[in-house]
């Protein structure tokens, strides 16, 4: 049944109705009647932020540790621009979530008129954001607000999930609307349920049936679609069915335990090397959900599984036409659907399917592999393999952990973290924002009902964020916070050091680039605190800040000069193009002998 209701009061019901419990926001002028109905009206708690950037990123990352929808509130002009960096993110990433934006006022005229502004801090963000959104829209017209806000939801939970985004003027929030909240919110409940009814699969599960039980030497990838399908316990289901050795993305970490049987570990660029020799010599290759971006393919991708078949699943039909991946069956559709037609299959079709030869193979290659030789230190600070075991160590199940946004110490933690069952992991690969790990562990913390996220950041990549910090304080979340702190942008050194002759610009305190005192840093917001100097004080300190019932941070000195082991080698042509090698050729390089002995033939197989 219709009734009259404030538009604003419309919207805030509406997620209250979805189960929302909290609402990202930094406050402003042209969001006055927005703020007032999600706290007031909705009893929403309002997350009070210091910038917009943050604020957007813990809206990502409140939508993806649970779920929960994360609605982020902007008032108008800047504060839109500023959030776009975390909308971006959500969008590369697949992580659904709706932006407010206030506006100054119906703008139909001066639109018209295509004029730059009319007002203090106008701006026009929906055409700014169509690019990294799944929908945009400004709305003119109040009674459009149910229709507009359930298209909206339903586009950012259907299909490849996504961000979407509300531009909403002051008088349109305001106003008064006859709408029926149940019917819409019912309806959009619905469309998204029988969402997956449109994926036929049939002649696809033949088709996988066909080719796994032809193959001698198959593997499963499971890929982030998995995560964001609900389908982590059928994905499960279908390992143990089939018993393929499986590996899985940099996304998809906390999928199966770093101990299960079946489980191999992390192809890539900065890959495990049993994981990347075990996809160079698959001669099946199913990746369900994987985006297969080139940090998995690595960047000579012509080389990518070069003996292998390829069946790819994804629910983005443009993904299945990339120039670094050419499937040899290409399959849209959603991950969950797949997984469950075909888990049937298997129940009737695959019943005695073993391939004891190929998974001895994978487990003798695994067991010489598996294991990081660490170098010695060469300047008595932590070394940051080092510091990940005594991590991967300490942290229990259940633990839910963030591994960093981007840089040295993130790529390590991806390639040597060793995960637990039920542990949640959540990493930044898709956009790669810097200073993203600090308000990824304040919107997952809040999500989990305000768990202990754990929260591993770089020196730098906290700089971007550090406001935040108070954030965290304020709302009495019991962060456990790592800084690494190896005096700089040590990816970009190693990079100046590897190409450009060791000339650095903007990556260390020589060339401009200084890390300031971080004791002081955090005694001044007060935070309980320890410093890690060395290998020996790593599980002692690092058990401390766990145990804290509180937030609390350490700041782990780091030893700059330490390297990736192993790592995929690139060298700078002349004409300025980079060459890589594929993903087999990792260094320290094997002997030949070795390699040799690694790398099967398939004729002889």
């Amino acid at each position: 049944m219709k009734k009259k209701i404030k538009a604003s009061d419309y919207i805030s019901i509406f997620f209250k109705k979805l189960g929302v419990k909290h609402v990202f926001a930094l406050a402003g002028g042209h969001l006055m009647h927005l703020m007032d109905s999600f706290v007031f009206k909705s009893n929403i708690k309002y997350i009070s932020t210091f910038h917009e950037t943050p604020a957007s990123m813990m809206t990502k990352a409140y939508s993806r540790a649970t779920n929960n929808y994360g609605v982020l509130m902007v008032t108008s002009g800047p504060a839109g621009t500023n959030s776009m960096t975390g909308v971006a993110s959500a969008w590369t990433d697949s992580i659904p979530m709706m932006v407010l934006s206030g506006q100054f006022r119906v703008p139909t005229l001066d639109m018209k008129k295509k004029l730059r502004g009319t007002a203090p801090q106008q701006y026009f963000p929906v055409e700014m954001v169509k690019s990294i959104t799944k929908y945009a829209k400004l709305v003119t017209r109040a009674k459009d607000v149910p229709k507009e806000l359930s298209k909206a939801y339903i586009k950012s939970m259907t299909g490849r999930k996504g961000p979407v985004w509300l531009d909403l003027p002051l008088d349109v929030q305001g106003a008064f609307i006859e709408a029926d909240l149940n019917k819409e919110i019912n309806k959009a409940k619905k469309i998204i349920k029988n969402y997956e009814k449109k994926f036929k699969n049939k002649n696809n599960i033949l088709k996988t049936i066909k080719l796994i039980k032809k193959s001698k030497r198959p593997l499963l990838v499971l890929g982030n679609g998995v995560k964001l399908s609900r389908s982590e316990k059928l994905s499960l289901k279908l390992v143990q069915k089939l018993r393929i050795p499986v590996l899985t993305t940099y996304s998809t970490i906390d999928l199966i335990d770093d101990n299960h049987a079946m489980y191999f570990g992390r192809p890539g660029l900065y890959g495990q090397r049993q994981a990347n020799l075990i996809i160079q010599n698959c001669d099946l290759l199913i990746s369900i959900g994987s985006g297969l971006h080139y940090e998995l393919t690595g960047y000579n991708y012509k080389k990518f599984a070069k003996n292998a078949k390829k069946l790819i699943i994804d629910i983005d039909i443009n993904e299945l036409s990339k120039q670094n991946i050419q499937p040899n069956i290409p399959i849209n559709s959603d991950c969950r659907v797949y997984l469950m037609d075909l888990l049937k299959a298997c129940n009737n079709q695959l019943k005695n399917f073993k391939r004891n030869k190929w998974l001895n193979y994978c487990k003798d290659i695994r067991s010489k592999y598996k294991k990081i030789i660490v170098e010695k230190n060469l300047n008595k600070k932590v070394n940051h393999y080092n510091f990940f075991d005594s991590l991967s160590k300490l942290t229990t199940s259940n633990d839910k952990i963030v591994l960093g946004n981007a840089g040295f110490h993130a790529i390590i933690g991806w390639q040597s973290f060793k995960q637990k069952k039920n542990q949640k992991i959540f990493v930044e690969i898709g956009a790669g924002c810097m200073g993203h790990s600090l308000p990824s562990a304040i919107g997952s913390s809040l999500a989990l009902n305000n768990a202990g996220v754990i929260c591993v950041t770089g020196d730098g990549g906290i700089q971007v964020n550090l406001q935040e910090l108070q954030t965290i304080l304020t709302n009495k979340l019991p962060l456990k916070i790592f800084i690494m702190h190896n005096g700089g942008y040590i990816s970009l050194v190693k990079t100046q050091q590897n190409y450009f002759s060791g000339r650095k610009i903007g990556s260390d305190a020589a060339s401009g680039f200084k890390i300031p005192n971080f004791k002081k840093i955090v005694k001044s917001y007060g935070y309980n605190y320890n410093e890690i100097f060395s290998n020996k004080d790593l599980d002692k300190k690092v058990k401390e800040n766990l145990n804290s019932k509180k937030a609390f941070i350490s700041i782990v000195y780091c030893d700059p000069k330490v390297r990736l082991m192993p790592y995929l080698s690139t060298r700078l042509k002349k004409n300025g193009v980079m060459e890589s090698e594929s993903l087999e050729y990792q260094n320290p390089k094997l002997s030949d002998k070795e390699f040799k002995k690694v790398m099967i033939d398939g004729k002889k197989f």
